[in-house]
């Protein structure tokens, strides 16, 4: 193919295809190409109207491309942030546990483990101290949550009947919630 007054360069041949990556800017330039010739043909006197409109559908066309950057998940091909370094180290998922427990509502998974943790925070076989664990993974990908050791547990144990009269106070204030709640304008989106 030659060169026309539109396109004052040689055309592009695409990029093979195990290169997938690098088609993007040649779509960006042939996407920008397009439109400085629809602006050139829009600003000839002699244009016509039906070119004018094909130039001004073809100029909102690029300007309005989204980019694979712009997936409103944070983009196509970036890595899951699924992996939270915490205190408690735990080899995952483990050769050696004890047998699952599902909790009823939120479906997490609970099991007892060997895992271990540094007391000084300075890493190294000499401070590394094993114990057991109790650890929790997500309801579907059994994703590794967190890990609490037994000390943890039994400063929670010891917090349940805090806990339970904090839910206590929560429930009572449940019917004027949702007399609040009612009040309000409730869109479908």
């Amino acid at each position: 193919r030659g060169a026309s007054p539109d396109f004052p360069w040689q055309a592009p041949t695409p990029p093979p295809r195990r290169r997938w990556r690098t088609w993007r800017p040649w779509c960006a330039m042939w996407a920008q190409a397009v439109a400085v010739a629809a602006a050139r043909r829009l600003a000839s006197p002699t244009a016509a109207a039906g070119e004018a409109s094909l130039a001004a559908s073809l100029t909102s066309a690029t300007s309005s491309q989204r980019r694979w950057r712009r997936h409103p998940k944070g983009g196509r091909y970036t890595p899951t942030y699924h992996h939270f370094p915490t205190e408690v180290k735990l080899d995952y998922p483990p050769k050696d546990r004890s047998e699952l427990i599902k909790l009823p509502d939120s479906k997490r998974l609970l099991f007892v483990a060997n895992g271990w943790w540094y007391p000084t925070g300075e890493k190294g076989k000499k401070n590394k101290h094993i114990t057991p664990v109790l650890a929790f993974a997500s309801r579907n990908k059994h994703n590794h949550m967190d890990s609490f050791t037994l000390e943890e547990m039994k400063v929670f144990e010891s917090l349940i009947p805090k806990l339970q009269a904090q839910f206590k106070e929560v429930k009572k204030t449940i019917a004027e919630q949702a007399v609040g709640d009612a009040t309000l304008p409730h869109v479908c989106r």
